[in-house]
């Protein structure tokens, strides 16, 4: 990859809030976020009420009519209900403008939305998930296509003939929506891990070198086959 390509990687270790390149902001943990046993080391814990986490900064320029790459794990808990963002920075009674990562528990797919209004937007890009404890998702915006990836494989993509500005002065928020939440859009419930953001559309075999970094059968196993985190039987 170029050099200064990455351009965001929190490793959430020890629950360190920084970013590792040195160019964004600590990320901000409100409500009381966990950590646990993360893919590599820790990740965030989130409980599905009230804690979530906020990062706001210079990465939010890269959230616009730009070429970008979104990775992260994530971990979610069976016998869930309800659509949950993962994250979001789309306010809707403020701008139309935005994105969303929004896990179904029922349906068990991850959906990208990326909007500038109620028109122009993308195809909703969907990302079926198996059925193993850990996924990792990459999310890579190559001008008017916008391609998803589960544990490095290419699963879908979606084109537009114009691309779409999803610019907004919402802050990046995780785990909640950045709106109001309602029916389609709770508190996630479950964990994120290593989420690193690219200013580049990642190639398929950049994506595949990333996720095999950190592969999803190699995770520590004691946290792996864990099934709950302490004092989160419910």
């Amino acid at each position: 990859m170029p050099a200064g390509a990455l351009v965001a990687f929190y490793s959430f270790n020890g629950c360190d809030r920084s970013d590792h390149t040195g160019l964004n902001e600590d990320i901000r943990m409100l409500g009381g976020v966990g950590c646990w046993c993360g893919i590599d080391q820790d990740g965030l814990l989130f409980s599905g009420s009230t804690d979530y986490a906020l990062l706001d900064g210079p990465l939010s320029r890269y959230f616009s009519t730009s070429d970008l790459t979104v990775s992260f794990y994530l971990r979610v808990w069976p016998d869930q209900l309800f659509r949950q963002v993962i994250f979001s920075t789309y306010e809707p009674d403020r701008s139309p403008a935005g994105w969303e990562a929004i896990y179904d528990p029922v349906d068990g797919v991850v959906t990208f939305h990326l909007m500038q209004d109620s028109i122009r937007r993308m195809i909703p890009l969907e990302v079926p998930l198996d059925t193993g404890k850990w996924h990792h998702l990459t999310l890579v915006r190559d001008g008017a296509i916008t391609k998803g990836y589960h544990n490095g494989r290419l699963i879908h993509q979606v084109r537009r003939c114009r691309n779409v500005d999803i610019s907004n002065t919402s802050p990046l928020y995780i785990a909640r929506p950045a709106g109001r939440a309602g029916p389609l859009r709770f508190p996630l419930k479950g964990m994120v891990d290593e989420l690193r953001v690219y200013s580049i559309p990642l190639s398929d075999d950049e994506v595949l070198d990333l996720y095999n970094r950190h592969p999803v059968e190699e995770a520590q196993w004691d946290c792996y086959s864990a099934e709950r985190p302490p004092g989160r039987s419910e």
